[in-house]
This record gives C-alpha cells, sequence and structure tokens, in this order.
C-alpha cells in the first residue's frame, strides 16, 4: 500500500499535505506539501499564517500528513469512471496469453463532422479478439435511453468490426432483463453487415473481493 501511494503521489492523482486552520478567518483547509513553508497562505483570506501548533492543533508534538485526491480523480469516481479501470485491469489479467500485447483506450468519443456522434467507455484489443466495452455501475440496462446507447454501441462495432461486444458493472449481477434486452437488440441491430454481429458478453462484479467476475453470459 505504501508503494501504492507513492506511485500516485508521483503522478499527481494524490496529494500529500496538511489540514490547517487560518487564524485570521478560522477557516480549516488542506494545504499541499508545496505550499507549505514556515509561513502559508489562507486559500480563503490570503492571509499569512506561521505553521505553529495553533495551525494544526492536534497532536501536539508534530502535525499529521493528509491525502487529497486531485478534482480530475475525483470527476472519475463520480462518473464512475473506476469501472472501465477495473475492466481494463480484469482484460489484462484474464487474456489467453500473458506473454501477448494488450492496448486499450478508455472515453473513445468518434466524430462526424467534428460533431460528437457515440462515446464508448473502453475499446482494448488483446489476444487477437477486438472488443468494444460500456461500462456501468448499476446492475440495469433496459428502457428507451439505454435502447439507443446500445444501438450506438453496436454502430461503433460495426464500423470497427469488433470481435465483441462487451458489458460490464461492478454491481453484483446484470439483471435477467437486460442480458435479454440487450441480447436482442444486438441480434436485431440491421447495420453488422456481412460479417455479422460480434460476440456479446456480460461480465459483472468488477472490483469485488470475493471474486472479479461474478456472473458473465456468452450470447
Amino acid at each position: 500500500m505504501r508503494d501504492r501511494v507513492d506511485a500516485a503521489l508521483s503522478s499527481g492523482m494524490l496529494r500529500r499535505g496538511m489540514v490547517l486552520l487560518c487564524s485570521t478567518c478560522q477557516q480549516k483547509q488542506f494545504q499541499t506539501i508545496d505550499r507549505l513553508g514556515q509561513r502559508w497562505r489562507c486559500a480563503r483570506c490570503d492571509a499569512l499564517n506561521d505553521l505553529d501548533r495553533s495551525a494544526w492543533k492536534l497532536p501536539v508534538n508534530e502535525p499529521t500528513w493528509f491525502y487529497d485526491l486531485h478534482p480530475v480523480g475525483r470527476h472519475v469516481l463520480a462518473e464512475h469512471g473506476e469501472v472501465s479501470a477495473l475492466l481494463s485491469a480484469y482484460l489484462r489479467a484474464t487474456r489467453k496469453d500473458r506473454r501477448s500485447s494488450f492496448g486499450d483506450v478508455e472515453e473513445v468519443t468518434f466524430l462526424d463532422g467534428g460533431k460528437p456522434q457515440v462515446e464508448v467507455d473502453l475499446v482494448a484489443y488483446a489476444d487477437d479478439v477486438l472488443t468494444v466495452a460500456e461500462c456501468k455501475s448499476g446492475s440495469d440496462l433496459t428502457g428507451r435511453k439505454a435502447r439507443l446507447e446500445v444501438e450506438k454501441k453496436c454502430r461503433v462495432a460495426a464500423w470497427l468490426r469488433a470481435d465483441r461486444l462487451l458489458f460490464a458493472t461492478s454491481a453484483e449481477a446484470w439483471t435477467p432483463a437486460t442480458i435479454g434486452s440487450v441480447s436482442d437488440i444486438v441480434r436485431d441491430f440491421s447495420g453488422w453487415g456481412t460479417s455479422g454481429s460480434p460476440e456479446v458478453r456480460f461480465i459483472s462484479g468488477l472490483g469485488r473481493n470475493h471474486a472479479d467476475v461474478v456472473d458473465e453470459s456468452g450470447i
């Protein structure tokens, strides 16, 4: 864990600092180590403060290090971007030939005339299989809006001539209705061409301690 924290700090995704109290406006705040000195400036009122015990209060002897996730990291988590990262790690770990190359890219936006058309959570290539993936944090992918999203992913899979169309979630399991609905949409999609539809696979339980994959179905 210590090594992982150091790696996150080196990349800038995690920031080390102290939680201090401004003597002027009494605003408690996180100050990164890069901003600290014997005198530090309040982020709220711009007052200069001494780095002394009144600023950190407790413990009495010396201040404690705190850690803060970079705002970009917060945004990724708010948008459930960690599911794409978990799927990438899973696909890398489960490829048939561990010595083979693995390539992937997250959050790919396809444009037409400079205008966004479809966004794909993950495109990956391993074991001579090109995968287009949709990643969710929930367990249900039904309804009109979801149908439109699945159809868009089918369009991208057809454009790229993907071998696999994958739907992944960090939830315990996809609902049976989701598996049935998505499978029907893929089967009825009219844009596959002569190569036919790709393999459809559902993965759930990404990132859970008891298993990486709880439910996996090939359709």
